[in-house]
């Protein structure tokens, strides 16, 4: 999937990469074991991917122990039905779909800044555990509004839209379902909460 959405050979980032962030990606990328020039078919929202994806998890984050993967695991082991949202490739073309503009400047945010993507991401982890949404909110908007209203639309806004009308359809049902979305969702701008809210459901914080 990464390969039919993210790569294209007749636009590489050379050339519609100003040379200074040219370079600067190039050093980047050096930084995470590639280089410019191996990545340089890339588009700019994977090559993004790229270099914001392997600090977390050389800081010793690993995605085998989230919660997604620890709730489903748990839920299999007894015998629970299981349902996503949207699948790996929907998301993906959300990301890719967003314009040209954006996605550079989703990847020089990170390519500028990525000393602090763990940083950040260790201050999203204490703000989570202690129940602190508004916090949990801001932090989030540093990587998605504040880069770039594509970003925002496409990392948050069109998804939790969606999400809301299938809980709204799983809510004419019988029974109870146990709902995990990634922590951004709930807390941060047009979350799904306020969605959920504008749609008439009474929705409470335990």
């Amino acid at each position: 999937m990464p390969q039919q959405h993210g790569v294209t050979a007749d636009r590489p980032l050379s050339s519609i990469l100003s040379a200074e962030d040219f370079a600067a990606f190039d050093k980047a990328a050096q930084g995470v074991g590639a280089s410019g020039a191996a990545l340089d078919a890339y588009r700019p929202w994977l090559a993004a991917f790229i270099v914001a994806g392997t600090a977390p998890m050389q800081a010793g984050y690993r995605p085998d122990l989230g919660v997604d993967k620890t709730l489903m695991d748990r839920a299999r082991a007894e015998g629970k039905t299981i349902h996503g949202f949207e699948t790996a490739d929907r998301q993906l073309r959300l990301i890719a779909g967003m314009s040209e503009e954006a996605q550079i400047a989703y990847l020089n945010n990170y390519v500028r800044h990525g000393d602090q993507i763990v940083p950040k991401l260790d201050q999203t982890v204490t703000a989570w555990l202690k129940g602190d949404a508004a916090e949990v909110g801001r932090l989030n908007r540093l990587d998605t509004r504040d880069i770039h209203e594509d970003v925002h639309r496409a990392a948050l806004i069109v998804r939790n839209a969606d999400w809301t009308d299938q809980i709204g359809t799983m809510m004419q049902g019988s029974g109870s379902a146990f709902i995990a979305v990634g922590g951004a969702h709930p807390a941060d701008q047009d979350s799904l909460i306020d969605m959920l809210k504008a749609k008439g459901f009474t929705v409470e914080r335990l």
